[in-house]
């Protein structure tokens, strides 16, 4: 996305005047069956809307509310470098709920409400964070095994 497009989209919150802005959470499936979930915030939700119907011409499919949101949980997540025992428990110390390795760095979750303590607990223990951000984990993963390219997505974004 272009960033004039996002400093507009900046400029429309900074001004109280303007429309106020909703959050929406669109449901559905991609091919293979794969569920998804886009987050946005938006000042029209008949107008966003209409931007995400056409992506059912793509071989994805919109859902109805709660479809595929169940199959997801609401954390946080915090990126941080490193991994190891005692990053675990300095992680479960600080009030994460789980503790996953990747490579050289650690994914640590947490309940949404205690993203910001956890973060500033592990800042304040000397650990690197990476990332730290709310997000929708999935329950379950499939292994996607449809070969075909993804058709050209439909939606373009004009703030």
């Amino acid at each position: 996305m272009p960033s004039a497009n996002i400093q507009r989209a900046l400029d429309r919150i900074k001004d109280k005047s303007a429309a106020q802005l909703q959050e929406v959470l669109y449901e559905g499936y991609g091919p293979g069956g794969v569920a998804i979930l886009v987050e946005v915030a938006t000042d029209n939700i008949n107008r966003t809307y209409r931007k995400f119907a056409c992506i059912q011409q793509t071989r994805r499919h919109i859902a109805e509310k709660g479809a595929v949101a169940f199959q997801f949980d609401h954390k946080g997540m915090i990126r941080v470098k490193g991994t190891g025992d005692d990053l675990m428990l300095q992680a479960l110390d600080a009030g994460a709920e789980d503790v996953q390795e990747e490579g050289d760095e650690s994914v640590i979750y947490t309940a949404p409400t205690d993203l910001a303590k956890v973060r500033d607990t592990l800042r304040e223990a000397g650990l690197e964070v990476l990332e730290a951000e709310l997000t929708h984990v999935p329950n379950t993963t499939v292994d996607i095994t449809d070969k075909t390219p993804p058709a050209k997505s439909c939606v373009s974004w004009t703030p």
